[in-house]
């Protein structure tokens, strides 16, 4: 070996050694098998020990082809370094003074000093499992081989850094590049306690901390990636670092450090220099990755000024630019700078892409209800880079509600849930607040707030009820002129399920159509028997109404997390959604249900409106062919809402077992009809009830009522109207139908009518 490399290896790996004296087990292995091996592609030098680490110094023998892209040598020599403690991969440093310094995968190291490889991105924790010797020597010889191709750096692996990072981290507003472009580019810096961070804000947040800083934003040309640039310790260090491709870091800096001084206000702040170095893989490729790296000067700017002689302050007080100094002599050697790596404020659109979308739907959500789920869902909504305009819920923020709440804070107990939430949504983002807090009732809209919640409907793309409120979602569905869709979330009372409708984006099926579909399935399908089961109650207060279900918090938050990615998944998108999700209380196995997305046949009887799921129709259709010749019929199920003069029919129970069927008439019995009417409401919570009577025609009787059915409806009339509602008779024929309200017959040229 030449003297230079003796004087090297001497430096960096200490006294030659005995292969067997090597501190480190793994340099004594890896010694051992070369020294018995002369078929690897790697011959043994020697051994050497220095401090930590224990050296091999070997010499590879490479393919790098006849016309390498890179100046790697056939041979290479090499110290392997293996550290004592075995904590970490073997250092490699090349012994060749010519080798190249600007490589990928290489270690920052002083100026002068050998190349040091970065032999593998796997943890040495992970790697050292399956470590031998030849494993290493086939690593360093890829090393070599790849480089000389130029296919060291996978097409997939992110780039190398333009300058190594810190430990230090400077948090700025998202908005840093824009203050700065603006003139605004005072900021307030504010360490946070016993962490190696600062945040920078573009307004004084603690009047007890003014201590403030001065940015500028200098973006460089685009650059190619390559070896690791040394930090810069100074400011002279600083400016030749960035003196790139032409672009004139110094004449910048200086333009922006003579503005500075021309405000006394900033004479006396520290300068902060943000920098910003696109990168790309080769020198015509496109921009993949931008560093921006903060430098903190350590001094103000008048002092600045004064050590580049641009600036006289005087002992007396006074003080100017140095007319005698056209330019600075940028001899900044004596002003240190820090290095701080950087990251903003989290945004709207980065926390789109941390949960894997490309950016923010863009949709603006009202959200009625900031309950248990609704809280939960506005937080993972505002999480996923979503627009919550406000949250609007009269209800106030009690000790148990905790239990189960997103604000789960003491200090927010005895304020409207409503503030809690919009809080909270606010707080996430370093903007403007952008969700108002409602502190009203819905359902009849009045105080400081009701003309700001009327103005928030209108404007909403999506207005979501997040309530559990039959009464509220009804209300948004058919009471507001909104343009936009309405959705609905909620739990089983078990808590356990998950119900989601959202409107279609022209509004064609309604959200109480939806609802009425729901309300069908629960009755009919057996993947949701036990569905609306209902849960324990618990005390909270003293009054007979302080009761609270007893309901998993593992269980909202499961279904919260559901209910945000449907919500944003179905405004996406034209189509309706209508799903349950069931989840198992003991494997946590979540299973899905679709729903019949179908808008309701509608009608108009004097006062009162008609809708008629279509699966109805297919039921009472279906049961009609299986009886013919002999008619059939049965009771319908349905709603009443009387508010509204609305009437639901949404299925039809089983024909009693001791009905009379023939070909001439239809005389319906009661076998076990008052249990399974009690049945279908229990079910459906009360929400399905006895709607009517339907029965079927013969083929070729049309469908206008018989005198029988005439008859029949007046005794109907009779004993309705003790209830308030009009009596329904729906009659099925041979592809048609008729359905008689309050006297008036529709037959099947107006069903399908909207």
């Amino acid at each position: 070996m030449s003297d230079p490399t003796t004087a090297l290896l001497e430096k960096w790996c200490g006294p030659v050694i005995e292969l067997n004296a090597a501190t480190a087990g793994k340099a004594r292995d890896f010694a051992a098998f070369l020294a018995a091996r002369d078929d690897v592609g790697a011959t043994l030098i020697e051994a050497r020990q220095g401090g930590e680490r224990s050296w091999v110094v070997v010499e590879f023998e490479l393919d790098v082809g006849q016309e390498p892209l890179v100046d790697i040598g056939r041979r290479e020599r090499v110290a392997l370094g293996f550290p004592v403690n075995d904590r970490d991969w073997p250092s490699g440093l090349v012994l060749r003074d010519s080798f190249p310094d600007n490589l990928p995968h290489t270690f920052l190291v002083e100026e002068g000093d050998p190349a040091l490889l970065c032999l593998s991105e796997e943890p040495w924790a992970e790697a050292k499992r399956r470590w031998s010797p030849n494993k290493l020597i086939r690593t360093v010889r890829h090393w070599f081989n790849e480089t000389a191709k130029g296919e060291l750096h996978k097409g997939d692996q992110a780039l190398e850094p333009f300058v190594i990072g810190s430990v230090h981290q400077a948090i700025l507003p998202a908005d840093y590049a824009e203050l700065c472009a603006s003139g605004s580019s005072h900021l307030y810096g504010y360490n946070i306690e016993n962490t190696p961070i600062i945040r920078f804000f573009s307004e004084r947040t603690d009047e007890r901390k003014p201590a403030a800083f001065t940015a500028v934003h200098i973006a460089l040309p685009q650059q190619t990636h390559g070896f690791i640039r040394r930090s810069p310790n100074n400011v002279a260090e600083l400016t030749r670092l960035f003196t790139v491709d032409g672009f004139d870091f110094q004449a910048v800096f200086a333009a922006k450090i003579r503005d500075w001084l021309k405000e006394k206000a900033l004479r006396g702040t520290r300068p902060v220099i943000i920098v910003s170095v696109p990168t790309g893989r080769t020198p015509d490729g496109p921009q993949e990755r931008t560093d921006t790296r903060l430098f903190m000067v350590q001094s103000t700017i008048r002092e600045l000024g004064v050590a580049l002689d641009i600036w006289t302050a005087m002992p007396d007080g006074t003080e100017g630019p140095n007319l005698g100094a056209s330019d600075p002599k940028f001899d900044g050697s004596v002003i240190g700078v820090l290095l701080w790596s950087t990251s903003t404020n989290i945004t709207r659109e980065r926390a789109a892409q941390f949960n894997g979308y490309e950016g923010p739907s863009g949709t603006k959500m009202l959200v009625i209800g900031g309950g248990a789920l609704g809280s939960q869902v506005v937080g993972n909504l505002v999480r996923m880079g979503e627009t919550i305009t406000g949250v609007a819920d009269h209800d106030l923020l009690l000790p148990h509600n905790l239990a189960r709440h997103g604000f789960f804070d003491d200090n927010g107990v005895g304020f409207f849930k409503s503030q809690a939430v919009a809080g909270q949504a606010n707080a996430f983002l370093s903007t403007p607040a952008e969700t108002a807090a409602y502190t009203l009732d819905v359902l009849q809209p009045s105080g400081e707030d009701a003309e700001g919640y009327e103005a928030a409907l209108k404007d909403a793309d999506v207005i979501v009820d997040l309530a559990a409120s039959v009464a509220v979602s009804r209300s948004l569905a058919i009471e507001h002129d909104a343009t936009g869709r309405r959705a609905a979330a909620f739990l089983s009372p078990t808590g356990h399920d998950l119900v989601v409708l959202v409107e279609d984006a022209a509004r064609s099926v309604r959200l109480d159509e939806l609802e009425m579909s729901y309300y069908a399935a629960v009755l009919t399908d057996p993947k949701l028997d036990g569905h609306l089961n209902k849960a324990g109650q618990v005390r909270y207060g003293q009054s007979c109404r302080d009761l609270s279900s007893r309901i998993e918090q593992a269980h909202v938050a499961i279904n919260a997390g559901i209910a945000a990615k449907a919500l944003r998944a179905a405004v996406t998108r034209e189509g309706a959604v209508a799903t349950v999700w069931r989840t198992d209380s003991q494997t946590l196995e979540v299973r899905s249900i679709d729903l019949d997305l179908r808008p309701m046949y509608r009608f108009t009887a004097g006062e009162w409106s008609v809708f008629v799921r279509p699966g109805l129709l297919e039921t009472i259709s279906a049961r009609r062919l299986e009886r013919l010749p002999d008619e059939t019929g049965g009771v319908l199920l349905g709603d009443f809402d009387t508010s509204r003069k609305i009437i639901y029919l949404v299925d039809a129970l089983a024909t009693p077992i001791d009905s009379r069927e023939d070909r001439g008439s239809f005389v319906r019995g009661s076998y076990g009809l008052p249990k399974a009417v009690t049945d279908a409401e229990a079910k459906t919570l009360e929400m399905l009830r006895y709607a009517g009577e339907w029965h079927s025609h013969p083929d070729g009787y049309g469908v206008m009522p018989s005198t029988d059915d005439v008859g029949l409806y007046g005794f109907m009339a009779a004993q309705m109207a003790v209830e308030g509602y009009p009596p329904i008779m729906l009659i099925i024929g041979d592809n048609e139908f008729s359905l008689v309200v309050e006297e008036q017959r529709f037959p099947l040229d107006r069903l399908g009518e909207r």
